[in-house]
């Protein structure tokens, strides 16, 4: 099992600069306004308009390769290219960076099954099951990981026979609807993926340069 590092703080990123740019305007919104007036319009954009790599923590990547210099990056950008675009852009390369964990592992499984605050948005769960080629569903469990943890503690102290067992009752329940691939979108993504990882492979040098020179001081 693996991950990439990090996933919805990718999509704060970018709402926060949008939150920034209206305030500079002498207007105020936040992340859930933006969130829920976008997801209705997201997939209204068009598809790949720029490939972003969602690396945009500071330790870097750990999954499926390991780069502390690893950085977030557009790719492909033009005048063209809005805020739409931009959010539109970012929710893909989260698609792309769990195909690429799960390509590294063997393949995405029949049923993908993502939970949290991005989970709730319907663009990021079409956009996903295309970029992966799988089912997904999302789930309305609260504090997954607490979860998971409890469960596993039901099934050591006997309360279940077995994780399994404990799912049924702490995971089907909480699971929304399928959303299914869109076959010609998920062709395009295919595409767009094998940009995605040459553009990726091809990166280290540059990310390791560009720390040395952030490590410098400077005038």
């Amino acid at each position: 099992m693996q991950s990439n590092m990090a996933a919805t703080l990718n999509i704060d990123w970018i709402l926060d600069i949008a939150c920034e740019a209206a305030e500079l305007a002498g207007a105020r919104t936040n992340r859930k306004t933006l969130l829920n007036g976008l997801d209705a319009k997201i997939l209204s954009a068009p598809l790949g308009q720029t490939i972003f790599h969602p690396y945009i923590l500071e330790a870097g990547e750990r999954g499926p390769f390991l780069d502390p210099n690893a950085r977030a990056q557009f790719i492909g950008l033009s005048s063209r290219t809005g805020l739409l675009g931009l959010v539109r852009a970012v929710y893909e390369g989260l698609g792309f960076a769990a195909r690429d964990c799960y390509a590294a592992s063997g393949s995405a499984p029949e049923e993908v099954r993502i939970g949290g605050g991005a989970a709730r948005s319907s663009a990021l769960r079409t956009i996903v099951a295309a970029a992966l080629g799988s089912q997904v569903r999302g789930s309305e469990r609260e504090e997954l990981g607490s979860a998971g943890a409890a469960m596993m503690a039901s099934a050591c102290i006997g309360v279940y026979p077995d994780v399994a067992a404990c799912a049924e009752d702490w995971v089907t329940p909480s699971l929304g609807a399928m959303t299914l691939p869109e076959p010609s979108l998920a062709e395009h993504y295919a595409e767009l993926f094998s940009i995605y990882r040459r553009v990726r492979d091809d990166m280290a040098p540059t990310w390791s340069k560009l720390s040395e020179l952030r490590r410098e001081d400077r005038p």
